[in-house]
């Protein structure tokens, strides 16, 4: 269904829900006991059904009624009920009608409230959802009264006015009327009408105008008094579709009988999650809806299978249940989860993951409703493809909104930034802005997010705009989104680990201060425990300073083995990654691999933790590869496929001729410049692959503001800038290179600041001396950046 006619319906149906102000008219308040309270009832019980009840009065066999709503504004007001189809229903319900001419009958009285609200309609007054012109394919005027009314009202008209809708050249009851009654019945009815008619438009209704009127109109038996037919019917359908304890229908029947008589009351109305909600508030046990009930099944049986990789997320090491992190932010994190929908957010390796995969599993054993979606398992790019992917009929909002509760259930999305097609993350932030923007949703909606992701997508600030719930666990960049951050490990919660494995206790005790810096990163941390695990000597990691090194001391011990083989493991972890970014997802499928790699290879990097088979209910589907991390993904792209931004010509034409892959590549290429950057003393590779990519021009802004980026986080002393200098000072295209480079350093360093690093300061850098030789250069393009520059750190002390 098009996306534009579903927010049309969703529109439609929050106008009939609105709450009004009652009126001085003539329209009794509902006593919860009257009959057209009752016929309220039956239409939620309709609403409630969904696509499991027949649709009413001929309409399409997909019709669902998708609200109602009482003693409304229309001239037709019992009840207005919402059709899927955009249609609406305007019910009159009378108790007892009998056959009349007359003027002052309750007969007549209908009829006229047809002829008004037909004119109603036609005038398309903006203020009401209802004013349009009534089509007779969806919408329907129709009378609601009992069985015992008189038969020529419930037998003999219903029969007329369906012959009229069967046969397309017939204009009026007359002409259809067979015997002396339906003849009486034809008579009665058009002189109501056309008295109407006249009355309301102060002329004669034509016969194409009766016949367009005639054939909106229904007549509708609906018994549903103490021990009458259909108060049975709905009483059933408690029973078997609605309850997990049957013996609460009378219950249950009550209760929306009460809920309609306040909506009476109210002037106002319900959709099904409103009413399933507050069904539920009065203490029924209610079951998922019969047409939703194989789509809750179906998440609940999804997140069962994703949650069997929980190990592999909150264990250091996958196959050592001791080697669990208590952090610190759990309690915070999960208090804040329990009432809220939030972000999670750190920075890459932080352990995000390992926190959502334990928020979703405690829910869980807690009995709690949960929906768990490893965002990386994704390849979906429209509703369709995540409904096929979720194995849903329906849109995940939807089930969710269908999904009757009495606690607050969690919606969890793992790792949003491994999204890596901006379709899919357009998708993501439909799906969680759908479901956080549904009035009186019990779900809250949970997902993780590196910074940089978060702070490039002001979209997903937008979502959750507010103020973070933990004073202590907020990162002051992001002041205004409800956030939970999770930082680097504490020496405590370092030591949980390292008292547990002596290998690493030593290690980090006579580490230097930048390797202890270093495994404050929980996947730096897991990198070298792997390693001291596998037995590789302490003397061998100890020199490592940064985290390049230490990706590269892991590329050697695991994969660039001493064996012979390790060209056949590179060139499969090629063929990987290269597929990966092809079809812009965090997995491939073996069978697409396997004809070209070294199948033994293959073996080797499971088997070293490189690479796994996803897991579902804690077994292997051995048809699909990922990466043990997504770190892993991106530093393999940065060094097989960027090579380690050695080429930068090949670097830059490959971006060029990708540009959709950017975002998904943009963490690889902050790799490959670090690895650049710390490739000579000098940092010659680094600047010239900065200004290579500068010069380019045609990139995305994603790809060049990365090396401005990652020589703000790597600068240490000025020095480390002089080849950057060197440009300034020269002339050409590599002079105009080097501004725009020293330029968006500047908003770099502004970045950085707005998430706690300081500009000025012992620990802050050199960049007061960096502000004071581009000012020395007197250039014009430079000047604006410096003054903004010093404006900042001068704010700052």
């Amino acid at each position: 269904m098009p996306k534009h006619t579903i927010r049309r319906k969703k529109a439609t149906a929050r106008k009939l829900t609105v709450k009004k102000a009652v009126s001085s008219g003539g329209k009794a308040e509902a006593t919860g006991s009257n009959y057209e309270t009752l016929v309220a009832t039956w239409y939620a019980h309709v609403v409630l059904l969904g696509g499991t009840a027949d649709p009413p009065f001929d309409l399409p066999a997909d019709t669902r009624l998708l609200s109602l709503a009482c003693q409304t504004e229309a001239p037709v007001d019992d009840v207005n009920a919402v059709t899927s189809d955009q249609g609406i229903i305007f019910v009159q319900a009378k108790r007892s009608v009998s056959l009349s001419s007359a003027k002052s009958s309750s007969f007549a009285a209908a009829l006229d409230q047809f002829v008004r609200q037909f004119q109603a309609c036609a005038v398309r007054d903006a203020k009401h959802a209802w004013s349009r012109p009534l089509d007779a394919r969806r919408d329907r005027l129709v009378l609601a009264t009992r069985g015992a009314s008189s038969s020529k009202v419930m037998i003999a008209l219903p029969e007329l006015l369906r012959r009229v809708r069967d046969v397309a050249d017939v204009q009026s009851l007359k002409e259809v009327a067979r015997s002396k009654t339906e003849r009486e019945v034809a008579k009665a009815v058009e002189t109501n009408l056309k008295r109407s008619w006249k009355a309301a438009y102060g002329r004669a209704p034509t016969l194409d105008q009766l016949n367009a009127l005639l054939r909106l109109i229904w007549i509708q038996q609906l018994d549903v008094e103490s021990g009458q037919r259909d108060r049975a019917t709905v009483h059933n359908q408690f029973r078997t579709n609605f309850l997990k304890q049957p013996s609460q229908a009378g219950l249950a029947l009550a209760e929306l009988v009460k809920l309609t008589a306040r909506l009476r009351a109210d002037r106002s109305g319900s959709d099904r999650p409103t009413l399933l909600r507050l069904l539920t508030d009065a203490g029924l046990q209610l079951t998922a809806m019969p047409d939703f009930r194989p789509d809750v099944a179906a998440l609940a049986d999804w997140t069962s299978m994703r949650l069997g990789s929980a190990p592999r997320y909150v264990r250091l090491l996958a196959d050592d249940p001791r080697l669990t992190i208590e952090r610190e932010a759990w309690p915070s994190f999960q208090a804040a989860a329990e009432t809220q929908s939030l972000l999670l957010v750190g920075e890459p390796g932080a352990g995000k993951s390992g926190l959502m995969y334990r928020l979703a599993s405690d829910a869980r054993e807690a009995g709690r409703d949960v929906v768990f979606v490893p965002v990386d398992l994704l390849n979906v790019d429209t509703f369709s493809g995540l409904q096929a992917e979720l194995s849903i009929v329906h849109g995940l909002a939807e089930v969710l909104a269908n999904w009757p509760g009495s606690e607050r259930g969690l919606l969890v999305l793992d790792a949003l930034d491994a999204a890596r097609k901006p379709e899919t993350q357009k998708l993501l932030r439909e799906v969680v802005g759908d479901v956080l923007r549904r009035p009186d949703s019990r779900w809250n909606v949970v997902a993780s997010v590196r910074k940089y992701d978060l702070r490039q997508g002001t979209e997903w600030s937008a979502l959750y705009r507010g103020r973070p719930p933990a004073a202590d666990y907020a990162d002051p960049e992001f002041r205004s989104v409800r956030h939970v951050l999770v930082g680097r490990l504490s020496e405590s919660e370092i030591l949980q680990i390292t008292q547990l494995l002596p290998a690493l206790e030593d290690l980090h005790s006579r580490a230097s201060p930048k390797l202890r810096d270093l495994l404050q990163n929980i996947f730096n941390l897991h990198l070298l425990a792997d390693l001291l695990h596998a037995g590789v000597a302490r003397s061998d990691l100890s020199d490592i300073t940064t985290q390049s090194e230490l990706l590269d001391s892991y590329w050697q011990h695991r994969i660039r083995r001493d064996d012979g083989k390790h060209d056949a493991r590179e060139v499969a972890l090629t063929a990987i990654a290269e597929k990966m970014i092809d079809a812009q997802e965090l997995r491939a499928f073996r069978t697409d691999i396997r004809s070209n790699v070294d199948a033994e290879a293959l073996v080797d990097l499971e088997r070293n933790g490189i690479l796994h088979a996803e897991d579902q209910s804690g077994r292997p589907n051995e048809d699909v590869l990922l990466f043990n991390h997504h770190v892993l993904f991106d530093y393999a792209v940065a060094r097989l496929v960027f090579l380690r931004g050695r080429q930068p010509d090949r670097l830059t034409a490959l971006l060029q001729a990708r540009r959709e892959l950017s975002l998904m590549l943009s963490p690889s290429l902050s790799l490959a410049l670090a690895d650049a950057w710390n490739a000579s003393p000098d940092h010659r590779p680094f600047w010239q692959l900065a200004l290579t990519l500068e010069q380019a021009g045609t990139l995305p802004g994603v790809a060049q503001l990365a090396a401005p980026m990652v020589a703000t986080e790597q600068t240490a002393v000025l020095s480390d800038l002089d080849r950057l200098f060197d440009y300034l000072e020269g002339g050409g295209t590599e002079k105009e290179a080097a501004e725009n480079i020293a330029r968006n350093m500047v908003g770099a360093l502004f970045v950085r600041m707005r998430s706690g690093v300081p500009l000025v300061g012992s620990a802050a850098g050199p960049w007061m001396e960096f502000a004071e030789k581009l000012a020395a250069m007197g250039q014009d393009k430079l000047m604006l950046a410096v003054r903004a520059l010093i404006a900042n750190a001068v704010e700052a002390l």
